[in-house]
């Protein structure tokens, strides 16, 4: 049975404004918060008083697009916050895939009559390459759309009967520079923002690969070690030598 999907819905904050953004809201977008804590605390799965603690906390979130650039905003419920000993945050992260659990001490959780839920999916309506490429020609059409109406300014100063007068004229001059200015460095922003993007997603893939390759490395090891058991535990066969030392 295929998980359910949704697309994001989206809403558009401050317009008009130097904090105009588009946002996104989704069910399942989330993010994670670890940070490290004083103070005594008693926890679950250890018998010490520990001074130093780990907190990792998981809150719904939201993302923010802006200047062609993903801001994203944890909101500031927690739904669940955990607390663990420096054991056994180590533990948690080299334990990928082994035994059944490490223990930790829950500090927020959602409440006990509302069971936790399936969330719809994230539908797959748009690549981040075809976004880049979307807001450069949306970038590219609004920077030729105000050269054009600068230049119809300076038009219809020119074609205006009798004489214009210096102070409009030298405003229109200044409009159409300042848009013939700012066209080459606001595409040039979208493109660099563009090759950071894939830059950005070429490392994360490396990350992913070396992953899968530690992980398989580790599982065959494991597997190989536990066949190997048994031969390593039986006592080696007596040789001629040995007879004779006896």
């Amino acid at each position: 049975m295929s998980q359910k999907t949704e697309s994001p819905r989206v809403t558009f904050k401050d317009e008009g404004t130097s904090r105009e953004c588009t946002r996104y809201d989704h069910p399942a977008y989330g993010a994670v918060t670890v940070s490290r804590r004083q103070g005594q605390s008693r926890l679950f799965g250890s018998s010490l008083n520990h001074q130093q603690t780990i907190a990792l906390s998981i809150s719904r979130a939201h993302l923010d697009r802006q200047l062609s650039s993903d801001f994203i905003y944890p909101e500031h419920r927690e739904l669940i916050e955990i607390e663990m000993s420096e054991t056994q945050w180590a533990k948690v992260v080299a334990s990928v895939g082994l035994g059944s659990g490490t223990p930790v001490t829950l500090r927020r959780v959602p409440d006990t009559d509302n069971p936790a839920k399936l969330v719809p999916g994230i539908a797959d309506d748009e690549h981040p390459d075809s976004l880049h490429k979307k807001e450069l020609k949306e970038g590219t059409e609004k920077a030729l759309r105000e050269t054009r109406e600068a230049l119809e300014e300076l038009e219809a100063l020119a074609s205006a009967p009798g004489s214009v007068p210096k102070g409009k004229l030298k405003a229109a001059v200044r409009s159409m520079k300042i848009r013939l200015e700012n066209a080459p460095s606001n595409v040039a922003h979208v493109h660099s923002q563009f090759v950071e993007a894939m830059e950005s997603a070429k490392e994360s893939a490396k990350t992913e690969v070396e992953g899968y390759i530690h992980g398989l490395s580790l599982q065959t090891g494991l597997e190989s070690l536990r066949e190997q058991g048994p031969r390593l535990l039986e006592k080696p066969d007596r040789g001629p030598e040995d007879d004779q030392g006896s």
